[in-house]
C-alpha cells in the first residue's frame, strides 16, 4: 500500500492527520541527518498500528512531500 504524505518538520505538536487524500505528519525533529524521516516512520507506523519495519519511505526522502510504502 502506498500513501502520500506531507511533512511539517520542527512542529511543536507532533501527530498524524488525514489530509487531501493522504496524511499530514507533524514531527518535532528538524530535517537534518534523517531525524525527521525516522520520526515520520514511527508516527505513521503508530497511526496505522503496524510495526515500524513495515513502513518505508519510497519517494521524497529530501522533500516535504513523500510517498510511504506499507508492506504486509
Amino acid at each position: 500500500m502506498l500513501i502520500e504524505i506531507r511533512v511539517v518538520a520542527n512542529s511543536s505538536k507532533p501527530g498524524v492527520e488525514r489530509f487531501e487524500g493522504g496524511l499530514k505528519v507533524r514531527v518535532r525533529a528538524k530535517p537534518i541527518e534523517g531525524k525527521a524521516n525516522a520520526e515520520v516512520i514511527g508516527l505513521v507506523a503508530d497511526f496505522l498500528k503496524v510495526p515500524k519495519n513495515r513502513v518505508a519511505i519510497m519517494r521524497g526522502r529530501a522533500s516535504k512531500r513523500k510517498v510511504i510504502g506499507v508492506s504486509n
